[in-house]
Formats: structure tokens, C-alpha cells, sequence
């Protein structure tokens, strides 16, 4: 049986360019964000008085550790063009990690597309961070890296763990991610004519997974008596017999939000490329062509149907 070293040595070697591609195309986005050298929000801080304070106010271990280690001292200094360098490396890997689980190939025209994970208008936000873009760059890798070992159950229970309590440490915003490549996967799956009960399993074994890590960060973030105490006032987790409600409204929030910090530009475009994978996947199923219409609807019908209600609003 080949090694994990040989198997990564011929899979770079077989897709070099798509790598250099991927690379490249992060480099250039990322440093033309950091050599305009424009201390944003936070940095203006962490800039004048060294501060880190990650763990403290956001109970972000990973981004107060790795901190450490980047900027070579508890005391934050400015480290010139390398945390941009390290954010892409970072978000390249995260490219080649989707589209491996994904495809298991890096093609050309997937790879430049895969670079929307870490350059699309949602994240620039987060690169812009002069000190923090590594450690929220990192909350996407940890949330993608499971998903290398989607077929092997017992690997991917396990690093699945480890993984989304690594993402809650860098950047509790990235949760999302982990559920969204589950039904994208999922999806796949179906759409290869996977057995009912495989998918059901894997559904089931996600869901324990991501209800233990999350319980697991919030005893975490219980031993942070200065979070309690400077942010308990402004975020709290809903009782038991409002979730329902507080998913609803969060749901509705999230979307209202994107589309208020949308331009008109990039709702169609999302409806137009909504469109195009409904007919690819319809189209390249290996199920009949009901069952899988009926699957894409079904999975990216409520998307499909607020972004297209929206896209009327501009007629």
C-alpha cells in the first residue's frame, strides 16, 4: 500500500498548474489587500499597544496560540506582507482541500473558480484584518478538512471533532461551513445513486458530531469568566423551547443580510449559477430525471426561491 507521502507526491505532481493556479491568483488578490498597508478596525489597536487579546474577548485559543507563534511573542508587532502570504497559502489549501472532496481532481477551470471560497465579496472583509486574516483564513481550512475522509466514517467522526473545535477557536463565524459541505456531499451522493440508509447514517453521524463539538466549545468558553462577564449582555444561546423560533428568525436575518450587502450584480449571478448546477446535476445524475429534479428543488429550493423573489424586486 502506497504511503501518504508517495500518494501526495504524485497527486502535486499531476496537478501542479492547477496548484500554481490556485496559488497564484490568491498572492496577487491578498498582497494588493496588504500593501496598501491601511490599519483596519481592529488593527489600529493591536498596532498601538501589542494587544492580542483573542482568547480574552472572542475565547479564540487557536488564533491567541498561533499568534504567538506568526508575530514571535505574546506582543503583537507588525509583521509586514507575511500574515498576507500566510493567509493565502492558507486559502489554497482550503481551495485544493474543497475540490479533492468534491471531485477528487483539480481541474483548471474548477481551480480558478475554487478561489470564490477565500476572494468572494463575504470574506474580503476578513482578509482586509492586517493581524487577524491567517487565523480566520484558518477557520475555513479546519471547517473543509474533514471532508477528506467523508467515505471513512470512523476517520472523518473523529477529525470532524477535532476540526470544528480548531474552527470555533479561530473563528467562530465560520460555523456555518461544516453544515453547507455536508449537503452539498450529501447531494453528491443521492445524485450517484448512493443507498438511502449510507446517506442517512452519514446525516445522522454528522449532526452527533457537530452537536458535540459545539457542546464541547461552549464548556470551553464557560472557564472564560472575562467573556461571560464583558460579552454576556450581548450574545447568549436561546432556551430550549425558543430554538425553533430563533432559528427562524436567524435564518431570516442571515438572508435579509446578504441581500442588503449584496450589489444587484451578485444576486443574479447567484440565481444564474443556482440555475446552471441544477441543470448540470440534473443532467449528470445517475438516478431517474424525476427523482433527481425533484432532489435539487428540494435541497436548493428555498435559496432558488428568495434569491429569484429578489431578483423581481429589481424589475
Amino acid at each position: 500500500m502506497e504511503t501518504y507521502k508517495i500518494q501526495f507526491k504524485k497527486f502535486f505532481n499531476k496537478n501542479k498548474l492547477s496548484i500554481i493556479i490556485i496559488f497564484s491568483i490568491y498572492l496577487i488578490a491578498i498582497l494588493s489587500i496588504g500593501i496598501i498597508n491601511y490599519p483596519y478596525i481592529d488593527d489600529i489597536a493591536r498596532q498601538r499597544t501589542g494587544v492580542t487579546d483573542f482568547a480574552k474577548s472572542y475565547s479564540r485559543w487557536g488564533s491567541e496560540i498561533t499568534s504567538w507563534i506568526i508575530y514571535g511573542s505574546k506582543h503583537l508587532v507588525d509583521a509586514g506582507i507575511w500574515p498576507n502570504i500566510l493567509t493565502a497559502i492558507i486559502l489554497a489549501i482550503t481551495s485544493i482541500i474543497v475540490l479533492y472532496s468534491l471531485t477528487k481532481k483539480l481541474d483548471i477551470l474548477p481551480s480558478i473558480f475554487s478561489t470564490l471560497i477565500g476572494l468572494n465579496p463575504w470574506f474580503l472583509q476578513a482578509i482586509s484584518f492586517k493581524f487577524d486574516s491567517p487565523f480566520m483564513a484558518f477557520s475555513l481550512l479546519f471547517s473543509f478538512l474533514p471532508f477528506l475522509w467523508w467515505k471513512k466514517k470512523n476517520i472523518f467522526f473523529v477529525i470532524s471533532i477535532i476540526s470544528l473545535l480548531l474552527m470555533f477557536n479561530f473563528y467562530q463565524a465560520s460555523s456555518g461551513i461544516y453544515i453547507v459541505m455536508v449537503l452539498a456531499l450529501i447531494l453528491k451522493d443521492l445524485l450517484a445513486g448512493e443507498q438511502i440508509k449510507n446517506v442517512i447514517l452519514i446525516i445522522f453521524l454528522s449532526a452527533i458530531v457537530y452537536i458535540i463539538a459545539t457542546l464541547l466549545y461552549v464548556v470551553e468558553t464557560s472557564f472564560n469568566p472575562e467573556l461571560i462577564s464583558g460579552r454576556g449582555n450581548m450574545t447568549k444561546i436561546a432556551e430550549f423551547k425558543d430554538l425553533y423560533q430563533t432559528f427562524i428568525n436567524n435564518y431570516q436575518i442571515y438572508f435579509q443580510s446578504i441581500y442588503n450587502q449584496s450589489a444587484k450584480i451578485w444576486i443574479i449571478l447567484s440565481v444564474v449559477l443556482l440555475i446552471i448546477f441544477v441543470t448540470v446535476s440534473v443532467i449528470k445524475a445517475r438516478i431517474s430525471f424525476f427523482e433527481s429534479s425533484c432532489l435539487c428543488n428540494y435541497v436548493f429550493g428555498i435559496s432558488c426561491n428568495f434569491l429569484i423573489w429578489r431578483v423581481f424586486d429589481f424589475c
